[in-house]
């Protein structure tokens, strides 16, 4: 897999640098953008931070940090959404049934945009 492919972004855990995307996938990300009949989003792993820093900069794209818990829309260009509401705890049940504790009343959790 070429270095600079969108795919290569930085997918290496406990990396100590992380590779921002090359020019050319910038400038491709960014012409995908500028056509109205296209809605590009960019799905990360990474905090908000690295991702803003790294692709906030580009007009028109949506953003989707730590693998999904946080989004921007494209007609953002500051600020970050959460999936679910901070108030909304119904998640626990679910991580204590996938550690195997036990589960009692799981609620699906949807996404509220």
């Amino acid at each position: 897999m070429a270095s600079n492919s969108i795919l290569h972004y930085s997918v290496a855990v406990k990396a100590t640098k992380r590779n921002k995307p090359s020019p050319r996938t910038l400038t491709v990300l960014s012409d995908l953008c500028k056509d109205a009949k296209n809605i590009v989003y960019v799905l990360s792993g990474k905090q908000r931070p690295e991702v803003g820093e790294a692709l906030g900069g580009i007009k028109g794209l949506g953003l989707v940090a730590e693998a999904g818990f946080f989004f921007r829309r494209a007609s953002e260009t500051s600020g970050w959404h959460r999936l679910i509401a901070a108030s909304d705890t119904t998640w626990k049940a679910i991580t204590r049934a996938v550690r195997g504790e036990a589960l009692v009343g799981v609620v699906f959790v949807g996404a509220r945009v």
